[in-house]
């Protein structure tokens, strides 16, 4: 999920083309959704590879996705599987999925929507890339000592 968040983040923030995310999944996908699972799973791995380490014919609208440095698509995810409404509801975030989703009321200023939008992305993003003592150091709750 967080993922996905990432890629309409992406494309709302101009990380991305305009409506590129959006357009590799209504032109690249079938329409049934049998193979959008496949495909995600492809763009993950393109975006985590550097643009000089990609297959020479990959496939020319992923070429087009930038490299994203970083640990987000890094993991190999277990394969979901997708039907035709949960492929029309992927495209249906991809229109102002921010706006609509997050925010009962319009922005006043695209200033706002971006400060918005980043600190969305902050609060989804955070654990991905810090870890806690608590978590690293788990402290037992009783006294082993016998």
């Amino acid at each position: 999920m967080v993922r996905i968040l990432f890629l309409l983040f992406s494309e709302d923030t101009t990380i991305f083309n305009k409506q590129q995310f959006q357009d590799y999944i209504e032109q690249r996908t079938n329409e049934d959704g049998s193979d959008l699972a496949s495909r995600l799973q492809e763009l993950f791995q393109v975006l985590n590879t550097a643009k000089g380490n990609r297959f020479k014919n990959l496939d020319e609208q992923l070429s087009d996705f930038p490299y994203i440095n970083g640990k987000l698509f890094e993991e190999n995810l277990p394969t979901a599987s997708f039907d035709t409404r949960m492929r029309q509801a992927l495209l249906d975030c991809c229109h102002k999925a921010v706006d609509l989703a997050y925010r009962p009321q319009p922005f006043t200023s695209e200033a706002n929507r971006m400060v918005f939008l980043f600190e969305l992305y902050e609060k989804y993003t955070a654990d991905l890339f810090t870890t806690s003592k608590k978590k690293v150091f788990k402290i037992p709750k009783h006294d082993d000592r016998k």
